[in-house]
């Protein structure tokens, strides 16, 4: 019993008490804001739209060029992407040692954490078609860290450097990691239509919402730890005025959208990076003609 304690203590039990309570970051009064009977009947609609997204996708993920091995000049990372790879490896555990240190562990399943986690997993390992579809997920979680880079929250960062990791992490995992990925050439074979895109985009973002549904919701209702703000309303969300508490279902669309729009940025700027290296790569062609 005394080590189930231990954990439960360290996993949630800095995240509210008697005397303290962040709204943003759960308690009784966040559990309050929603009944478990809403969150329940929503999540499962979501769930089991969702889950047929997928299955109906499945048949063009499949044949994706992503998952084409044939496409990649080398499946095995490059120096800079194992480095790259280190460093958010690296982040992670300093983020998860602050979490666990102020006994609020369970906010590393907030999916800006995973980001990161993915990003040193894609960049130090070899392409795989496993992989390659971990990538077309994991594209459309972006929208998560690049979020929280708009939107931050930071109450509760208390300790020495606490906050300037979290920005950190945040910038590993909106931009240098997944820029990196593309850029080196393993990953992002985006050219295809535009209904493919979106085929990749539904698909992708399905698998971040079953993670919110079926992992965060039941945690947050269990611990009243406010996780990806699946228990109650982000204060700094500029759309809870007009919408209130149907964000907890309309958060699937437009998220998606602002998914989607992450993706787009991806491909413009890893395309801006790499422009140069086309112009001289084709003026030495000519050259060598």
């Amino acid at each position: 019993m005394q080590v189930i304690e231990t954990f439960q203590t360290y996993y949630y039990g800095g995240i509210y008490s008697d005397t303290y309570e962040e709204f943003s970051d759960g308690g009784p009064k966040c559990a309050a804001a929603l009944s478990n009977q809403f969150r329940i009947t929503v999540s499962a609609i979501s769930a089991t739209i969702n889950i047929l997204i997928i299955y109906l996708a499945w048949n063009k993920i499949k044949n994706s060029r992503e998952l084409d091995l044939k496409l990649v000049k080398n499946v095995k990372p490059s120096l800079f992407e194992k480095l790259i790879g280190y460093l958010c490896f690296a982040t992670y555990i300093v983020m998860a040692s602050y979490k666990y240190y102020t006994r609020r562990g369970i906010f590393m399943h907030n999916p800006c954490h995973y980001v990161l986690l993915f990003s040193g997993i894609l960049l130090t390992t070899e392409k795989t078609k496993v992989k390659a579809v971990i990538f077309i997920s994991y594209m459309r979680w972006l929208f998560g860290p690049i979020t929280a880079i708009i939107f931050p929250v930071t109450n509760g960062m208390v300790l020495a450097w606490e906050e300037e990791f979290f920005w950190i992490e945040h910038y590993l995992a909106a931009f240098v990691g997944p820029l990196c990925l593309i850029v080196c050439g393993r990953y992002g074979f985006f050219k295809m239509s535009f209904w493919e895109l979106l085929v990749h985009q539904y698909f992708g973002f399905a698998i971040h919402i079953l993670y919110m549904r079926f992992i965060m919701v039941p945690q947050s209702m269990l611990t009243w730890a406010n996780l990806n703000f699946t228990l109650c309303h982000p204060e700094s969300d500029p759309l809870i005025p007009l919408i209130g508490d149907y964000y907890f279902y309309l958060a699937d669309h437009y998220l998606n959208m602002a998914s989607f729009l992450t993706v787009l940025f991806q491909i413009t700027a890893s395309g801006i990076i790499m422009a140069p290296v086309y112009l001289f790569k084709s003026v030495f062609k000519k050259k060598q003609d």
